[in-house]
């Protein structure tokens, strides 16, 4: 297959002429043989085009050509359908245009190597281009003095200069490009002028071009902002010069070059509005560091492994109270997984609707052994756990008590929330996690009900993927599905009953005394999923429609019938009357349980044993 050209999804991609082999590297689903057929050529020769169709999913190509550069001047008369012209000028290596249209992929161009154009006056229908820098100039009309001053009975200004703002021009211009030294990755190079500013502009230009060749490119670019602040009105007697826009001219008494813009015929008059020139070179290489190459290792994906994230509130906003469920989906593979795509579960159980791509690889793996208990107001300085990571390149890192409190190496260990200080690598994807801080956004009740090869996760807001409400409802089971780069089949996981950030979290600290008269007073304090932040001497929001409790007494042999209280404030007294039945039962104690009435249900209970 042989042409100039190939266009992959609206893409053109420009090259040498010569052939070129097409490769099908990797697809993220099965492609059948006769989409990849689909590729049409038209034309012959040195003009023949090739395009892939849209329809062939996730499909890279390789294009490689002949050896040598494709001049500015073939990509502007391509992109034009060969309505625009210009004279031989400078090469890149190779260019990449995009767009809508012709006008948006020739503008990729022009952004970066200002043109200015003109009408052809040997072909109407043509258009003719000059590179606005005036490096090589191989035509310059030079105007002498004798400039019109008067058109009839109508005087005519003299020649005048205008100089607009510096602070108008970019202080700072940068040019994006591939740099071919590092494996056509994308590079930046930059020019600063000195001066007042604060104006920065970042330019992309699509083009494989050497470091320093970008660097001349934001350089002329800055310098030709920098000149074209100066503009000159002037008007010339008609005839006298062959004078029309784009053309390059010079004055005396005006120094430098200047670049007709407008040129506006009266009687016996051309009156002639021009900008300062940039003539200081067009694309010559300067030194310039084009940076250290990014390697990205040709490693396998992987099968995928998706775990499901039940959190108490808003991963990227943990003091605002959720009106929805907040299920997140965290993923992962073998070294070279890199995304995977999120789909929710359809009536028969198989994939169905798109929900969103697993942007990045969470740290994720499985617990050996169980982890223990502990109290949840404390340091957990005993507990360690072994971690198993999902493949050998995870790694954990140590935290000290400014990190901890800004929220570092917050981890989902089964369904209890917790930090850790210590990580110590065991062996290669394998750490000892200790110095734990535990239960943390309401969780401390699964602090007990730890078992064994629970899941790991750590929670990163850039690594994980929101699920939306319309892949699952609160309460209700939900299974959603991924499907990663290697995986041959999606792969599912299944939450039982999601919607953890939906309720209120239970009471704390509580007291009780018995009045001399017999009465027991019951008091603890009230917790908010709005109150992640707890400061001193404040209450912390209420996050529910209304604060209602629901207390309920009971022997601690169940010998006694139960007695329910629902309060309006967190505390309750108990009379002397009520008491009675207890203490008449004989038994030891009696069985506190209090949960805050939320608006989507019941927190965890806070248990308290009296003692009679």
């Amino acid at each position: 297959m042989s042409g100039r050209f190939a266009a992959v999804r609206h893409g053109v991609f420009y090259a040498k002429t010569g052939s070129h082999r097409i490769v099908r590297r990797q697809a993220q689903a099965e492609v059948p043989q006769e989409s990849v057929d689909q590729f049409a050529c038209d034309g012959v020769g040195k003009g023949r085009r090739c395009f892939a169709f849209d329809r062939i999913p996730s499909l890279t190509f390789e294009v490689i050509a002949d050896d040598g550069l494709v001049t500015i001047a073939d990509l502007v008369t391509d992109m034009s359908g060969k309505r625009i012209v210009l004279p031989p000028a400078d090469a890149v290596i190779g260019f990449a245009a995009g767009g809508q249209d012709r006008q948006a992929a020739l503008r990729s161009l022009t952004e970066s190597i200002p043109l200015s154009f003109s009408s052809d006056p040997r072909a109407i229908d043509r258009i003719e281009a000059e590179v606005r820098s005036a490096s090589e100039v191989p035509f310059v009309v030079t105007i002498t003095s004798d400039f019109v001053r008067a058109a009839g009975n109508q005087d005519i200004s003299p020649p005048e200069t205008r100089t607009a703002a510096v602070a108008l021009v970019p202080r700072q211009l940068s040019v994006r490009y591939y740099d071919p030294a590092r494996d056509y990755q994308a590079g930046v190079q930059s020019a600063l002028r000195p001066g007042i500013g604060r104006t920065s502009l970042v330019q992309d230009f699509p083009a494989t071009i050497a470091a320093g060749t970008a660097r001349r490119i934001a350089m002329n670019g800055l310098l030709s902002a920098y000149k074209e602040r100066s503009s000159l009105n002037v008007s010339v007697p008609l005839g006298s010069y062959p004078l029309r826009p784009a053309m390059l001219v010079r004055f005396d008494g005006f120094g430098g070059f200047w670049r007709i813009r407008e040129c506006e015929i009266g009687a016996n008059v051309v009156h002639l509005s021009l900008t300062s020139v940039n003539s200081s070179g067009a694309m010559a290489l300067v030194d310039s560091e084009q940076g250290r190459n990014v390697a990205d290792p040709d490693l396998r994906a992987g099968l995928t492994r998706l775990v499901l994230v039940d959190l108490p509130f808003a991963i990227d906003a943990p003091t605002v109270p959720s009106d929805q469920v907040r299920l997140y989906a965290a993923a992962a593979g073998d070294a070279g997984w890199r995304n995977a795509q999120l789909f929710s579960s359809g009536p028969d159980g198989s994939p169905g609707a798109y929900v969103g791509q697993i942007p990045a690889p969470t740290v994720i793996g499985n617990i050996s052994g169980a982890l223990g208990a502990a109290n949840p107001y404390l340091i957990d300085q005993i507990n360690h756990i072994d971690v198993v990571l999902r493949n050998e390149e995870m790694t954990l890192d140590h935290a000290d008590d400014q990190q901890l409190l800004a929220g570092r190496n917050a981890a989902l260990i089964g369904r209890e929330m917790v930090q850790f200080a210590e990580a110590e690598l065991l062996e290669e994807g394998r750490f000892r996690l200790s110095r734990l801080i535990r239960g943390l956004g309401g969780t401390e009740t699964e602090i007990s009900r730890h078992v064994a090869d629970e899941d790991f996760v750590l929670l990163d807001a850039g690594s994980l993927l929101t699920v939306n409400s319309s892949a699952s409802s609160p309460f209700s089971p939900t299974s959603l599905f991924a499907v990663g780069r290697d995986d041959p089949v999606p792969v599912e996981a299944a939450i039982a009953a999601p919607g953890r950030a939906l309720m209120p979290w239970s009471p704390v600290h509580p007291e009780w005394y018995f009045h001399a008269n017999g009465d027991l007073e019951i008091h603890w304090t009230r917790r908010s999923r709005a109150g992640m932040i707890w400061p001193d001497h404040v209450e912390v929001p209420l996050a529910e429609e209304i604060e209602k409790y629901r207390m309920e007494l009971s022997a601690d042999d169940g010998s006694v019938g139960t007695i329910v209280i629902e309060p309006e404030v967190p505390n309750v007294i108990l009379t002397v009357e009520q008491i009675d039945p207890f203490r008449d039962g004989n038994i030891d104690s009696m069985i506190a349980r209090i949960r805050q009435i939320g608006s989507y249900g019941l927190s965890e209970e806070l248990v308290i044993e009296i003692p009679l």
